[in-house]
């Protein structure tokens, strides 16, 4: 992107422009500013100080297909991002701005003084359990919110990369409603454009791609889309809270793939989950109760038979958390709702997971030659001298 904006630059002679701080979905990019306006309120005034602008121009998107979509959808998440302000650990949007002449949309918010959780993964590999339940905790008291809204928003792109976290932990914040969904839940109507899959595979649900395929057939047909508001639920997001606090705790996917890169082949992800069960979760560490696996495997739920285990609101999983939070040790002894010898795991992953143990036995065995030969050696050294 050649954002028209410069560092330096002052954007509706109230916002400075620092420097540039990250890159964002819709090809857009974050600065961290100064808000320079003088207010009365002391408070707002140091809280406002420092801030977040997200930028994004029309003509930095690159499929033009989709530019005048892709532009709707950013409008839908400056009305979402506004109307979510005011929520618990979600990032506030203070100001909107239209740059008519550049064809940019210019979005003010608060600035997390952290980083993501992507981040902190990439530092770290994983994070304990008790560490993995406090920030799903906070994400889907988020999602609880938004989720009882009389126009509903579903996030649908929830991912460690839109996950903020301050520097002293004591904050989580969810950031970017770039391709949220907003529904009337009285009315069941999408009030947003639903025409194209969007999100990141790796995180995303089966129903969301089944709902695209069914808006997208509608439209070939040149049928009128009015009857897919129910397809969009809540699910989308359990799916998503579900990949990241099991990547939070183990520091991998749940399901195995060749390939991450979001190019056409790896839509597949998306279905790993109605083929495939997670590998049981305390043999990758004994230190994950049975029962953040329960929690994990209700949210991914997505095979026919497996269906009827989702979780049906946000509440109800932020009172599975708080069971396991509470009671850490009697969750070692839950029992799995899916037992073990009724998974079915891909073969690969199994091979994977062999060759880990099988290579850590060679290394073991390969330690042990050496030391025994050390020895030998030694021995012989003394006798030889000895004599």
């Amino acid at each position: 992107m050649s954002s028209p904006y410069k560092i330096g630059a002052v954007i509706n002679q109230r916002y400075k422009l620092e420097k540039e701080i990250g890159r964002g979905g819709m090809e857009s990019v974050i600065y961290l500013a100064t808000d320079q306006s003088i207010t009365n309120d002391r408070y707002l005034e140091m809280k406002r100080k420092k801030v977040a602008i997200k930028i994004v121009c029309k003509k930095d998107f690159t499929d033009d297909d989709d530019r005048e979509e892709k532009w709707n959808k950013l409008r839908d998440e400056t009305v979402t991002g506004l109307r979510a302000t005011s929520m618990p650990n979600i990032v506030h949007t203070y100001d909107v701005i239209y740059d008519d002449q550049n064809e940019c949309i210019i979005i003010v918010m608060e600035f997390i003084d952290g980083q993501s959780l992507r981040q902190i993964l990439d530092q770290h590999g994983y994070l304990s359990v008790k560490e993995g339940l406090y920030i799903i905790l906070k994400v889907v008291e988020a999602i609880n919110s938004l989720h009882r809204l009389q126009h509903k928003i579903i996030h649908r792109d929830l991912k460690p990369e839109n996950i903020m976290i301050t520097k002293d932990f004591t904050e989580i914040k969810i950031i970017d409603f770039g391709i949220s969904s907003v529904v009337n839940i009285h009315e069941h109507k999408a009030l947003t454009s639903e025409d194209t899959l969007y999100g990141t595979y790796a995180y995303m649900s089966p129903d969301i791609y089944r709902m695209a395929q069914y808006v997208d057939s509608k439209k070939r047909k040149g049928e009128v889309v009015n009857d897919h508001a129910e397809m969009i639920t809540e699910q989308f997001d359990f799916h998503s809270i579900g990949v990241i606090l099991y990547e939070t705790i183990t520091g991998t996917k749940p399901f195995w793939y060749h390939t991450y890169d979001e190019g056409k082949e790896a839509k597949n992800i998306i279905y790993l989950c109605e083929k495939y069960d997670i590998y049981p979760m305390n043999k990758l560490d004994a230190n994950i109760p049975n029962g953040i696996e329960n929690i994990i495997f209700r949210c991914l739920a997505s095979k026919p038979n497996d269906r009827k285990y989702r979780y049906q609101n946000a509440q109800a999983i932020i009172d599975d958390l708080l069971r396991v939070k509470n009671n850490f040790k009697a969750a070692f002894g839950e029992k799995l709702i899916k037992p073990v010898n009724k998974r079915v795991y891909s073969s690969k992953l199994i091979f994977n997971l062999d060759r880990e143990r099988n290579t850590q036995k060679f290394y073991e065995q390969f330690w042990f030659i050496g030391l025994l030969l050390l020895v030998t050696a030694i021995v012989v050294i003394i006798t030889v001298v000895l004599i």
